[in-house]
């Protein structure tokens, strides 16, 4: 499969989602069938109606439980934002000068003036 940037995606299975993680989300679908389940990230209720995701954690060894579908996305987004925060901007070509402190341009990280380091 591929995304929007063109670079195929690992299977489904090297990405935690296999045989194992269909039969444990099997298990939980009747408590959330029945309006029972807990978001393990927000802690609200998650309705029989809307969209939820059985969470991994965050070494993807195992699951912190349900969550609603915009939960853990936005805690997945949170995730990458703060990895690209301490990796600094990474861009293809100069898009303008002088780059941000910390921005690598074609394997060039550039300092605090704007200078290659």
């Amino acid at each position: 499969m591929s995304t929007t940037n063109g670079k195929r995606q690992p299977s489904r299975h090297l990405r935690g989602y296999g045989s194992n993680h269909d039969a444990r989300r099997r298990q939980v679908k009747p408590l959330v069938d029945a309006g029972n389940a807990i978001c393990s990230r927000c802690g609200n209720p998650i309705s029989p109606r809307e969209r939820w995701h059985l969470d991994h954690t965050d070494d993807r060894q195992g699951y912190i439980g349900v969550a609603h579908a915009f939960c853990n996305l936005s805690a997945a987004g949170h995730k990458t934002a703060r990895r690209n925060a301490e990796r600094g901007l990474r861009w293809s070509r100069m898009w303008y000068e002088p780059p941000p402190p910390g921005t690598e341009v074609a394997g060039v990280i550039y300092g605090d003036n704007g200078k290659p380091i």
